[in-house]
């Protein structure tokens, strides 16, 4: 089956008590939008565990702290069946042991609708009978005991995890039969609850599309090897929200102080190892790492261009108050006292970082990343000089892009600034590298703030792939993580976590990796520090001075002109 055939796909919606919240009609609607249609199956609000007004204040309140969607007072009775066509009622049984389950003649009828799978939305348990009146069952997103049954993620940020977890999971007949089909992983350290939630909804709304798209282009569903049951949560209501109150102030506050206090820099550094010492768990040991430049100004993202005469990278060459430039870095004794030469090779009014290198037929190439330009410009690089191309995927804010030639097609792996980037890996895919790239149909084919965003080349090593990537869970470029690609097709795309490199294998000041690319037994790598107290307070004042002299001269200009 192909995606040209999912308009021949029906798929049953299951209301139980409640109409449904915002993300959730975006699952229907994007399943709609591509062709599927839609049955909704509405239950009576009986059919939902009876909880008491205080209980049910309690649980409302927690909601809106966390900004989670906690439904309209329409929606926690009937569902209005102006909004929900077509749909049918479903009669939902008790058992004597107080299971909810479905008659044989409601599940004959139900049956007969054909329907390939069932979204399941409301509280409580699925009931019994109803997974066998679809092809692939019921499908719902993981819940949770407690007050945050349906967001499970809450209970993370209860414990104040770095990183919280959401999926979607298929419930087959069998008692038996769970298994995850999709999930994501999002950073919370360091964000307020309602960011984190947003990031968690906004994604998890795409999710039945496309494992339903995984299913008709690949004859199977898509199985995450993670489990994504969070069942460990407290269940007083009173202490999860006081917690999750704690929490955002606490963030809040920490957020502000940092904003005048802390001040980010990076440095480049080289370590005498190679890539299967690496992968063998081998210590860094024994970093050098470059002068720091002066205030307001580093090196980072350097990507190796040669090793002789003398160490070539290119790399960012950022500054806090200028413009985006791409320098050419020459390194003399980079394990002695280091001789460092910098010529700038791309300059622009935008930011600029992250300039990945490729070489094909003796040919040199660079793709930068420069996506408040809204292009992915790919150069080619000659004696120093940098010749735009192309724009390989024109429009699209491309960051961090990563080039790949692989089983006769050309691979761009890279986030995109509008959707999340540090979370989503985006592939796209050319038989030309000058020529029409096309989005994967799994896109994002990854959700994951531990390993997703790109960090260097993809490394051939022993014959398999393995795609070095940035782990961003306790914040931007906290640390990498080395994946190998076990599936790499125009309809599938999976890798494992072989290896992690963490911030103190550098040094005890060092605060994060993003980064890494490799000439034989050499490997370079930009490391993070943080500047505390006076310095990134001047910084501040200054980039403030300079935007106040950049207002006053331009009201000089206008005034000189209109004179």
């Amino acid at each position: 089956m192909s995606l040209e055939e999912i308009s021949s796909v029906r798929f049953g919606v299951y209301l139980q008590g409640r109409g449904l919240r915002d993300w959730e009609w975006k699952s229907v609607e994007l399943l709609r939008g591509d062709g599927a249609s839609c049955l909704f199956i509405i239950a009576p609000p009986d059919a939902a565990p009876r909880r008491s007004k205080v209980a049910r204040a309690l649980d409302d309140l927690i909601l809106r702290i966390a900004d989670l969607p906690a439904g309209s007072r329409a929606e926690l009775g009937e569902p209005d069946p102006e909004r929900y066509r077509p749909s049918t009622v479903c009669t939902v049984e008790r058992t004597i042991a107080a299971q909810a389950t479905l008659s044989p003649a409601q599940r004959r009828e139900l049956s007969a609708h054909r329907l390939k799978f069932i979204l399941f939305f409301g509280g409580g348990e699925i009931p019994d009978g109803l997974a066998g009146c679809a092809e692939l069952g019921v499908w719902r997103f993981t819940r949770s005991s407690g007050a945050a049954g349906e967001y499970p993620f809450i209970h993370g940020l209860h414990r104040r995890d770095d990183v919280v977890s959401f999926g979607l999971e298929q419930i087959g007949d069998q008692a038996d039969h769970r298994r995850v089909l999709l999930n994501g992983h999002f950073r919370a350290r360091g964000e307020r609850n309602r960011t984190v939630v947003a990031q968690v909804l906004s994604e998890a709304g795409r999710w039945p599309l496309r494992a339903l798209k995984h299913g008709l282009l690949n004859g199977e569903l898509p199985c995450s090897m993670e489990s994504d049951r969070a069942d460990g949560g407290p269940r007083s209501s009173p202490v999860l929200l006081v917690s999750l109150l704690a929490r955002d102030i606490l963030q809040r506050l920490s957020s502000k102080l940092a904003s005048y206090l802390v001040l980010e820099t990076w440095n480049v550094g080289f370590v005498r190892m190679n890539f299967q010492a690496l992968l063998a768990g081998a210590p860094l040991s024994d970093v050098s790492l470059l002068p720091r430049r002066e205030l307001g100004r580093y090196i980072a993202d350097p990507f190796i261009l040669s090793t002789t005469p003398e160490l070539t990278l290119l790399a960012e060459d950022y500054t806090d108050f200028g413009v985006g430039r791409i320098s050419e870095v020459t390194v003399r004794e980079p394990f002695g006292t280091p001789e460092v030469g910098l010529k700038v090779r791309l300059e622009s009014r935008h930011h600029m970082s992250y300039p990945f290198l490729f070489r094909e037929e003796g040919i040199t190439y660079c793709l930068p990343e420069c996506h408040q330009s809204n292009a992915s410009l790919l150069y080619r690089y000659d004696a120093g000089k940098l010749t735009p191309v192309t724009d390989l995927v024109t429009g699209v804010r491309v960051t961090d892009g990563t080039i790949l030639f692989h089983d006769g097609l050309y691979w761009l792996f890279c986030g995109l600034e509008n959707d999340n980037d540090q979370v989503n890996l985006h592939l796209f895919f050319s038989k030309t590298l000058r020529g029409n790239w096309s989005p994967h149909p799994l896109n994002p084919v990854k959700t994951d703030v531990r390993s997703s965003r790109s960090a260097g080349p993809v490394i051939v090593h022993d014959g398999a792939l393995f795609r070095p990537a940035q782990d961003c869970s306790r914040s931007y470029g906290y640390g990498l993580a080395i994946n190998r690609i076990d599936r790499l097709t125009v309809t599938r795309f999976e890798e494992t976590l072989i290896t992690t490199i963490r911030p103190e294998a550098i040094s005890r000041s060092c605060k994060g990796l993003h980064t890494l690319s490799f000439a034989g037994d050499l490997m370079v790598i930009d490391a993070k520090f943080h500047l505390i107290g006076f310095e990134p307070i001047l910084v501040r004042a200054l980039r403030r001075m300079k935007r106040m002299t950049g207002r006053l001269s331009r009201t000089i200009r206008l005034w000189s002109q209109s004179a």
